[in-house]
């Protein structure tokens, strides 16, 4: 079996719409994709499965991915895609030019949005990796255990007051 490299192109362009980002063509995004997979795979250091196990030529991965390992890689792939095309391009060029010619290129505010919008997706993959990371631990069971009990007695509650 293999997981496709399609499945997490579609993912970045959900995230780019959503973002309310360009749209850019599917051509350009199988390029960011293959230029930036690698090193997606790399900040995904707690993937239990062996990421470096995939086929450029074919643009798959040999393995099965679980939806969460894909949802991880796409969120790697969006941070390194906003950095590359959004944030460290502007950032070169306004150490480049004077501060005034630097405003007239590019509003301040659009790229320090874009800077907020890429620390709120780097901490989200950070966080989904460190969940996925520790769902077999002792203490991530412990939890979830006391979570479902709570819900079933938020639900029992419910059909009490009904």
């Amino acid at each position: 079996m293999a997981t496709p490299y399609k499945i997490l192109s579609d993912g970045v362009i959900d995230k780019l719409k959503s973002s309310g980002l360009p749209n850019i063509t599917e051509e350009f995004l199988d390029e960011i994709i293959l230029a930036n997979l690698r090193t997606a795979c790399i900040k995904f250091k707690a993937c239990k499965q062996k990421l470096s196990d995939r086929d450029d030529m074919l643009q798959q991965f040999n393995i099965d991915l679980t939806d969460e390992e894909i949802e991880i890689l796409i969120y790697f792939l969006f941070i390194e895609y906003l950095s590359a095309n959004y944030i460290n391009a502007p950032e070169l060029l306004k150490q480049a030019l004077p501060s005034k010619d630097f405003h007239a290129w590019s509003h301040k505010n659009h790229l320090d949005g874009l800077k907020d919008l890429r620390s709120i997706y780097a901490s989200e993959a950070r966080q989904m990796a460190s969940a996925y990371s520790n769902q077999d631990s002792a203490l991530f069971k412990k939890i979830k255990i006391s979570n479902d009990a709570k819900t079933e007695n938020d639900k029992s509650d419910e059909n009490n007051i009904g």
